[in-house]
């Protein structure tokens, strides 16, 4: 299956166009519509929903699909990241110093 782009059609509005393919699948006059049409149909195929801005550049995505780091899991990286936080964040106990004479 492929993935789902949503970009600015040269004539106005917005296009929707399948990877790989070279014309539209289907048009729309604003890119809110093609976001709620598509959105369905990226989840039933299990494919991407890749949003691109006025310059053509992507925005956001979305993954329906195979995500390799899925939202609710915590990536490798965030454990050390973690560990590191909390010993830069470690305070030593406070000890008063006895005054001087």
């Amino acid at each position: 299956m492929a993935n789902q782009h949503i970009t600015p059609h040269p004539d106005g509005g917005y296009q929707v166009i399948e990877e790989g393919a070279s014309t539209a699948t289907e048009r729309f006059l604003t890119q809110k519509e093609a976001i709620t049409a598509r959105r369905k149909i990226a989840k039933d195929r299990q494919v991407e929903l890749i949003i691109h801005n006025k310059e053509g550049q992507i925005r956001d995505k979305d993954s329906y699909g195979n995500d390799p780091f899925p939202h609710n899991e915590i990536r490798p990286a965030n454990d050390w990241i973690r560990s590191k936080m909390v010993q830069v964040c470690r305070v030593p106990p406070y000890k008063p110093r006895l005054p001087l004479d």
